[in-house]
């Protein structure tokens, strides 16, 4: 799983263990991994959190509960465990990419799995009005994309998601027709994200209610990531303007 970890991410394991051992702990736990964060990505907390401001007080506020008792600092090369919350909290981080169809996991997806594991770093986070549910709508919200062509137009593009070598054919469910087909770079919609088709001066707003990895043999399957299916997404119509 380390392989699909986004360079940010990396640097904020590697400040987490410098946070932990700053403090005297013995394992990188979850308030650890938030301080990396803070370190190393503080625009993330931006699209989570409406007053901005409160990323400083936060910031403040967590120091100082790990400052009350903390033991003497540890030398940095000494190799500290992530704790079994630690674990769960990159264990869930890989959930929240699946979730977004994400093939990296990056600093957003920890920063939802950090509201997910119940202690000081997902209390702090509620305080300053980080809500999971919401969080994720607004990381969706901003993944948003539109096909502003059809398939067979040389110009055929989608703004950037998370690019995948493949074919996607997006497909209306009520009648099973292709509506459109996007080829390498694609992206890969969410279930419940909304797709927008604009052209011909007319835009159909659908949100995606199936998405299927099609693969040509069961050695392609075994093979993804590495390897890549064509994948099929089902569309429901939900409006229609001019």
């Amino acid at each position: 799983m380390f392989e699909r970890y986004t360079e940010k991410l990396r640097r904020v394991i590697f400040f987490s263990r410098y946070e932990a051992s700053r403090y005297g702990s013995r394992e990188i736990g979850p308030e650890h991994l938030l301080l990396g964060l803070l370190r190393e990505d503080r625009k993330v907390f931006e699209k989570i959190l409406a007053d901005s401001g409160g990323i400083a007080r936060m910031e403040e506020q967590l120091r100082a509960q790990q400052s009350t008792g903390a033991a003497n600092t540890l030398s940095t090369p000494v190799d500290l465990p992530l704790s079994n919350a630690g674990k769960r909290v990159l264990a869930y981080a890989a959930e929240e990419a699946e979730r977004l169809s994400d093939r990296h996991i990056g600093t957003e997806h920890l920063v939802l799995s950090l509201l997910r594991e119940p202690g000081p770093a997902a209390d702090l986070l509620s305080q300053h009005g980080a809500e999971l549910a919401q969080a994720r709508e607004r990381m969706r919200g901003q993944r948003r994309y539109e096909v502003l062509r059809y398939e067979g137009d040389p110009e055929a593009r989608v703004s950037q998601r998370t690019a995948l070598d493949v074919h996607v054919e997006f497909v209306d469910a009520a009648t099973n027709l292709v509506i459109a087909g996007i080829r390498s770079p694609a992206v890969v919609p969410a279930l419940g994200e909304e797709v927008v088709f604009a052209g011909d001066g007319e835009s159909r707003s659908f949100r995606v209610v199936n998405v299927s990895y099609i693969f040509p043999n069961a050695a392609a399957m075994e093979g993804f990531p590495r390897t890549s299916p064509s994948i099929k997404v089902t569309l429901e119509l939900v409006a229609k303007q001019r």
